[in-house]
């Protein structure tokens, strides 16, 4: 059996609602009307954000002073037929999110490098929340004309299918080389898809007012979610451990247990809202706005648009992203610096259309 650690939060939730991969990295204050004209829009999103170490240099950090550690990633490959006002889509995506306190990141980062402090002693609290899913949408688009401006909106029903799902969490104490506590944990890990049989229903949300100096715009992914599973393992155990050893997806192999149980069970859940927002001011051919965006925690940024090109620079999750984009093209590029081996933060997304004739 596998007991897992990672990064985490100061407290834990049995029924927490499950990340979904999302669209956010491509910013709503950016995208374009789509035109009437019928066409494909191929796409692909990937982006990682951590507070713990490099993501390319795995083992280099020894001590993390934060008190709140995470990591979140998303990767995203969608397909989308545009005619008229509607929308038809399919997508394939993962999302992982793993959050914890001090002693969760210190214990993961001693345990990359093989080598635990036998002098330390510190509670652990971290969870676990992962899901990989395919999504097939149904959008309607249109817009209204205002009496000093216009207000456009996007209403998109998505029909889900679970591949997998992961949510738990791990709380405990930590002395020297050993390690000792409690494990809740729900995972689909290892069940057949068949008898997983994961689906589920989300709306998505999006309007934006246009005026003659300026625009404001609001999106929700996952506004409204049913998500059921009909299998899943349910975990629940404590757990003693003096040798926990990493995998390859972040988890902590952690034998023996002292005393648990894993049962089958049915499982309902919601999905993980994800916001963003903007307010922009338009001067001559340059736009400035402020944006924000949440997807476990807010996030603010500025930015300056010309033309084609622009950029915004995030300021609590301090990154620099770079884009051009027209009707029919899309490309982004969001780093927190240009050394590799300190990197945490990377975002990248590109789209292109394609009219039907």
């Amino acid at each position: 059996m596998v007991a897992w650690m990672s990064l985490a939060c100061h407290a834990t939730n049995h029924a927490q609602s499950i990340m979904l991969p999302s669209f956010a990295e491509i910013p709503l204050w950016i995208r374009t009307a789509p035109p009437e004209e019928t066409r494909v829009e191929i796409g692909i999103i990937h982006r990682a954000d951590t507070n713990v170490r490099p993501l390319l240099r795995q083992g280099t950090e020894s001590d993390f002073n934060g008190r709140h550690a995470y990591y979140v990633g998303n990767q995203l490959y969608a397909v989308r037929l545009h005619r008229g006002k509607w929308e038809l889509g399919c997508a394939y995506g993962q999302a992982d999110l793993f959050q914890g306190d001090q002693g969760a990141a210190q214990l993961f980062l001693e345990t990359e490098r093989g080598a635990l402090n036998p002098n330390t002693a510190h509670g652990v609290q971290a969870t676990l929340n992962r899901s990989a899913i395919h999504r097939w949408t149904l959008a309607y688009h249109d817009q209204t004309e205002l009496r000093e401006g216009m207000l456009r909106y996007r209403l998109a029903l998505n029909w889900l299918v679970l591949q997998r799902v992961q949510v738990g969490d791990l709380a405990g104490q930590r002395r020297g080389d050993q390690f000792e506590g409690t494990l809740n944990l729900t995972t689909t890990r290892g069940l057949p898809p068949e008898a997983v049989d994961g689906r589920g229903v989300t709306l998505d949300m999006g309007c934006e007012l246009v005026w003659k100096h300026g625009r404001a715009g609001v999106q929700v992914e996952n506004l409204w979610s049913q998500l059921q599973i009909r299998q899943a393992q349910r975990i629940e155990a404590r757990i003693r451990v003096n040798q926990p050893i990493p995998d390859a997806d972040g988890f902590l192999r952690a034998p023996p247990f002292l005393e648990g149980r894993t049962q089958t069970i049915r499982v309902a859940r919601r999905a993980l809202p994800a916001v963003q927002g903007f307010l922009s001011g338009v001067w001559a051919d340059t736009e400035a706005a402020l944006l924000w965006r949440y997807d476990f925690e807010w996030v603010i940024g500025v930015g300056m648009k010309r033309g084609t090109l622009w950029g915004i620079v995030w300021l609590n999750r301090p990154t620099l992203q770079l884009g051009y984009t027209t009707a029919r093209w899309n490309l982004t590029l969001r780093l927190d610096g240009l050394d590799t081996a300190r990197l945490r933060h990377f975002g990248m997304a590109l789209s292109m259309g394609l009219p039907l004739r």
